[in-house]
């Protein structure tokens, strides 16, 4: 089931912000972040304006992901396959860019299947509008 919580886990994972940063900016503990990302809590909207001002996103950002975790579910498993995703605990600080280059084949797998979004929209659009 899609969650906002697992919308601003992407967004945090994206943006390469450790779950006790984002914790301690936000003001509240690890578990409560874990347990909300996973959607053990429930959001309440305080804490979603305070973590779109946090993460510096719009609204609309988590909407669209909230839409589309089906698809982006598929791309971290993609990731995670090809090995662009590690274990947080084996990195070291030695492996910062090596993980960067990674990040950024990452975005440019989720940017490729937004534009392919897109394009099927399109396609399906033109075809429907021969029917």
């Amino acid at each position: 089931m899609a969650s906002y919580g697992n919308a601003f886990k992407t967004i945090r994972l994206i943006k390469n912000i450790r779950l006790d940063e984002a914790a301690h900016a936000l003001g509240i503990d690890e578990r409560t972040l874990r347990d909300i990302e996973s959607g053990k809590t429930r959001l309440i909207s305080e804490r979603f304006d305070s973590m779109l001002h946090f993460y510096q996103i719009e609204r609309e950002v988590v909407f669209d992901l909230v839409e589309n975790q089906g698809s982006l579910h598929n791309v971290v498993h993609e990731a995670k396959r090809d090995g662009i995703v590690v274990n947080q605990a084996e990195t070291k600080r030695a492996d910062w860019n090596s993980l960067e280059k990674r990040l950024v084949a990452l975005e440019q797998r989720c940017q490729n299947l937004e534009e392919n979004e897109k394009f099927l929209k399109e396609l399906i659009l033109n075809i429907s509008k021969k029917a």
